[in-house]
């Protein structure tokens, strides 16, 4: 891909210089910014279908679990809840439970199923960056990539707690109007799917771009020859946010977002301050040493 990408980049056979960098360093950063979008583009999908399928478990098992304890004897048929769970007390604190119980439990399935598709861009960044940079494989690194997969995996189980208080909620606002358990049923199908849906493309742009990020900077900071990196692509820099003190993705005073001239000793510091959502931007070599 690095090739079909970069069609007229020539990688200097005897590694990046400033000379290089002045005759060659627009193309160079293209090339990085097409080959991230275009990894991150493919996973984007199936990772989105993914989140999406498990939070969608998360909410068919609350529902089981009260449906259970409500009524042992009412059943689910064909999907359709039985028509005499609307004659069972609505109870909130049952609902609350089986929240909670649901989500202690289905913490780890979910970090486990987007490990797979976080650590392959994550190593596609590593490993394209270093072919642009031409400069081999460190095997050494390939643990310390796996550990930042999972770190994002991770991130994603928290994220999960929108899903939790969007169930909450719309079971509150349910109970609240004197809607019966059947009710309560329908209007969780009704309304989080859809909102989970959303939200899965959301998370897995953003974790697949932190991903493509920290996999490139494992690449960036192996070099002998880059001393500087900039963040280019971002639709916008949150100017107006810079002054807030709510605001975490600062670097030096000022955004992340189109972040230049960051000194290669600065690059882990920025990476882990990170991004906001939706992210756009790319992280690239901006400066090499004579």
């Amino acid at each position: 891909m690095v090739q079909l990408v970069g069609k007229r980049l020539e990688i200097p056979a005897r590694g990046w210089t400033v000379a290089e960098f002045v005759r060659q360093g627009v193309l160079l950063q293209r090339t990085m910014v097409r080959l991230a979008r275009l990894t991150q583009a493919r996973a984007i999908p199936p990772m989105a279908k993914e989140v999406s399928r498990l939070f969608t478990n998360q909410m068919e098992e609350v529902i089981r679990r009260v449906l259970r304890r409500a009524q042992p004897k009412a059943a689910t048929i064909s999907g359709e809840v039985s028509s005499k769970v609307s004659l069972v007390t609505n109870n909130e604190a049952l609902w609350i439970q089986a929240i909670e119980e649901v989500f202690a439990e289905r913490g780890i399935p979910l970090t486990a199923e987007i490990i797979p598709p976080v650590q392959s861009v994550m190593a596609q960044g590593y490993s394209k960056i270093g072919a642009l940079m031409n400069q081999p494989a460190n095997p050494d690194t390939n643990p310390r990539l796996l550990r930042e997969a999972q770190k994002i995996a991770e991130r994603v189980t928290q994220i999960n707690e929108t899903t939790r208080n969007v169930l909450r909620g719309t079971i509150q606002e349910s109970v609240a109007s004197g809607a019966g358990v059947a009710e309560t049923v329908d209007a969780i199908r009704d309304r989080v799917p859809d909102i989970n849906a959303r939200r899965s493309v959301t998370i897995a742009r953003t974790e697949l771009s932190n991903a493509w990020t920290r996999g490139a900077a494992a690449s960036f900071l192996e070099s002998k020859v880059i001393t500087e990196l900039s963040v280019i692509g971002c639709q916008s820099r949150e100017e107006e946010r810079w002054g807030e003190p709510s605001y975490p993705w600062m670097w030096r005073g000022e955004s992340t977002c189109g972040a230049r001239g960051i000194p290669l000793g600065e690059l882990e510091r920025v990476v882990e301050i990170g991004w906001h959502p939706n992210h756009t931007g790319t992280l690239v070599a901006s400066a090499f040493r004579s």
